[in-house]
């Protein structure tokens, strides 16, 4: 884990993680409500052309929703989350 967690990290699919970004975290979930057409315009702004755009969903597509839920990855941990102190 880095140690400055304001520091993008890029992830598998090529895109920066903001991963210790509180508020990019409280951004994405707030547009995430207005449902998938506002998230699909907001992605071809983004995108340099639609065809890299539609390989990129074609590859998060094709990922099983299980695997994701089985390996915690659905959601952001909270970086307090990973912190615990250990008395003996």
């Amino acid at each position: 884990m880095p140690a400055n967690m304001d520091v993008p990290r890029r992830g598998t699919g090529g895109g920066a993680c903001a991963s210790g970004r509180p508020a990019f975290h409280h951004l994405v979930r707030r547009a995430w409500r207005l449902g998938p057409r506002p998230i699909g315009e907001l992605l071809l702004e983004l995108a340099p052309d639609q065809e890299t755009l539609t390989h990129a969903l074609e590859r998060y597509a094709g990922i099983d929703p299980a695997l994701v839920e089985a390996a915690g990855a659905r959601v952001w941990i909270r970086p307090a989350a990973l912190v615990r102190e250990v008395r003996r």
